[in-house]
């Protein structure tokens, strides 16, 4: 999903993905919600160090990963479609990595990564009101 080399099948599937929450967009309009996607990032789109083992060890040359691609097309295509958004990425990756934010081999956060992500959230959750 992270390889430009496999960015035409992956943009049809991020279509697909819109188009299915702009559908829930539609319902949500109709009550006196409001609906917020939160973008959660892989793993490799944060850890520099495993991401560069992975790919090392599967072959695939660094310059064809795309950390950002999927999570930017995404959030760029829900919001022309005016849905509201929070990538929690950035936060992510600006955090210290001591102690760990994902449990190891898991792809799970653990409660740093956790208590990250809803701060993130939590903060496009006002701005939303």
């Amino acid at each position: 999903m992270f390889l430009r080399s496999q960015r035409a099948p992956v943009t049809e599937w991020v279509n697909d993905v819109v188009g299915v929450v702009a559908g829930l967009q539609a319902q949500v309009a109709a009550t006196p919600s409001r609906l917020l996607v939160a973008l959660f990032p892989d793993q490799l789109q944060i850890d520099a160090p495993q991401r560069d083992a992975i790919l090392a060890g599967a072959g695939f040359p660094p310059a064809d990963f795309d950390a950002d691609g999927l999570t930017a097309l995404l959030r760029s295509t829900l919001t022309a479609r005016g849905v509201a958004v929070v990538d929690v990425t950035p936060a992510l990756a600006v955090a210290p990595h001591t102690p760990r934010l994902y449990r190891r081999q898991d792809v799970h956060w653990t409660i740093a990564g956790n208590t990250i992500a809803a701060q993130a959230v939590l903060a496009a959750l006002t701005d939303v009101r």
